[in-house]
């Protein structure tokens, strides 16, 4: 049998406020909680265990103290009624609870009861993501807002949502907002005048759909930290996204892209990024974050070979797979590297994002990829026959690699290795680990007209430049940075995949600072 009591600690002569405190009874002993709530002793009616006697309802300020009293009394018996039976009471295990639950109790009112927007902004400032991700919830942010305002104006009254405001309905037309929004900003233009906005552009329904999904993330994570019952997404449905046929650079257009040489050192470099994206297949965020002295060399105990790799954990995947991801540096991979070392701490310079894909855009078509590419548009549902060049991004290096290699005949693990996909099979993806040869062979598969010749040997602070006997004779000249011109067919060209040569190496080092 358990009980519990509310006093205060002073004698009722001291006029100072004191701390209201609990006392649970069970099975002979007692156990103690001094709660935040002070009083004046003067005004303690011991009897009732509450604050103003006779007034201690009818008077509003004794009413919300008195509450406060009688919700952390139901509180502590309703920790006693719901422990487990393994847990061991004592004073500290009962002040734990019951401070946790009023924290708990204080955050679902702060984030179900506060303006959406304004979490969301919280959400925003706090909660970690990639700075692509970012972005995306800044929009979203922006146009909740609007879409509010939006709101007010079809109901003829000020509406703020809150996380309880929000439902199916509300999705639905929020949804419809994102769509029509280009239609919305020229016809409700006084929504938009205190607003940075000038202009909206047709969005897809994949955007869209992205738009929702992120939004839903962060209801879900608000659900999660009030453990409320209430779920704004409950039944709602997000249709998946409808993606085309990826555009992919088949292999003879990436040579190509190789062959093509220019004065512009903006699409000299433009180029290089690209044919160096997929010598490797990283993510571009990944890339992105590649340093030179990153590298690592392995030497094969068989052989005596040496191959530079570079191993790191993909961002995206990290959280859900810890799957780690290693990338040998093929012949092209390593010539680029050289070629940019001591202009950056990356592998090589980077572009911003936004500036990059335009570049890449002007790079294609200089270099003749015009091929037609038939495409359905996502925002008007047309089917439509654009240039290859047109369609240009960054994420067209990871994807051509992936492509080439399952047309190659590659195995799909061995794929997923480089690429950093995450395997369908559990076990083959927490126990399956290829040879870093096996994958050498594979990322120079690519390229194969590419000779491997330079090892970067960073602990030593070393390039080894290496020469192929009764091979391949190349000029002592031989710059890995100038363009040769080779009049190879691709038969040819694949015979100098250098894991078919059988090398005798004859090491010249040469030291990084020097390069």
């Amino acid at each position: 049998m358990s009980k519990i009591y509310t006093y205060i600690r002073t004698k009722s002569t001291k006029k100072e406020e004191v701390f209201v405190r609990f006392r649970l009874y069970f099975k002979g002993k007692f156990y103690y909680y001094t709660s935040s709530i002070r009083v004046k002793p003067l005004l303690w009616d011991s009897t009732n265990c509450l604050v103003g006697f006779r007034n201690h309802f009818t008077d509003p300020l004794f009413r919300e103290v008195n509450n406060q009293i009688l919700n952390i009394h139901d509180l502590i018996q309703e920790i006693f009624d719901n422990r487990s039976d393994y847990e061991i009471i004592s004073s500290e295990w009962l002040t734990n609870n019951v401070e946790n639950e009023l924290s708990r109790r204080r955050l679902k009112n702060d984030l179900t009861l506060t303006p959406l927007v304004s979490n969301l902004k919280n959400y925003i400032d706090n909660h970690k993501m990639s700075t692509g991700r970012r972005k995306s919830y800044n929009i979203i942010y922006t146009t909740f807002m609007t879409f509010e305002k939006y709101y007010s104006t079809k109901k003829s009254r000020k509406t703020i949502f809150t996380y309880n405001k929000v439902d199916n309905e509300i999705l639905d037309m929020y949804f419809d907002f994102l769509k029509n929004e280009h239609l919305i900003y020229l016809e409700f233009s006084e929504i938009y005048k205190d607003s940075e906005i000038k202009k909206v552009n047709l969005r897809s329904d994949n955007c869209v759909k992205e738009y929702l999904k992120k939004f839903r993330c962060f209801i879900k994570d608000i659900q999660k930290k009030t453990r409320s019952s209430y779920y704004p997404f409950e039944g709602y449905r997000i249709k998946l996204p409808i993606y085309d046929k990826p555009v992919v650079l088949r292999q003879e257009e990436l040579k190509t892209l190789y062959d093509f040489e220019t004065n512009d050192e903006i699409l000299e470099l433009v180029k290089d990024n690209f044919l160096l994206h997929t010598a490797m297949g990283p993510r571009i965020g990944d890339f992105k974050k590649l340093k030179f002295k990153d590298i690592l060399l392995e030497t094969n105990a068989e052989n005596g070979k040496q191959i530079n790799y570079l191993e790191f954990y993909p961002q995206k995947t990290w959280d859900s797979s810890g799957k780690q991801v290693c990338i040998p540096l093929s012949g092209l991979a390593t010539n680029i590297i050289l070629k940019y070392k001591g202009k950056s701490d990356y592998l090589i310079p980077h572009y911003s994002d936004q500036y990059y894909n335009k570049k890449l855009k002007e790079l294609f078509e200089k270099a003749g990829l015009n091929r037609m590419v038939t495409r359905r548009n996502t925002k008007t549902h047309e089917t439509e026959r654009i240039e290859l060049f047109n369609l240009a991004t960054s994420h067209i290096s990871r994807r051509s690699l992936i492509s080439i290699l399952h047309n190659k005949g590659y195995e799909e693990e061995l794929v997923n290795e480089l690429s950093g996909h995450v395997s369908k099979s559990e076990v083959k993806s927490r126990y399956l680990d290829f040879e870093l040869k096996t994958k050498f062979n594979c990322v120079n598969d690519i390229f194969p007209w590419v000779e491997y010749n330079v090892i970067f040997d960073i602990n030593n602070n070393q390039v080894i430049q290496l020469s192929e006997n009764n091979q391949v004779s190349l000029d002592k000249k031989y710059n890995p940075f100038n363009h040769v011109k080779r009049n190879l067919n691709m038969e040819q060209k694949v015979s100098l995949n250098p894991m078919s040569l059988d090398y005798d190496y004859e090491l010249k080092f040469i030291p990084l600072r020097s390069v």
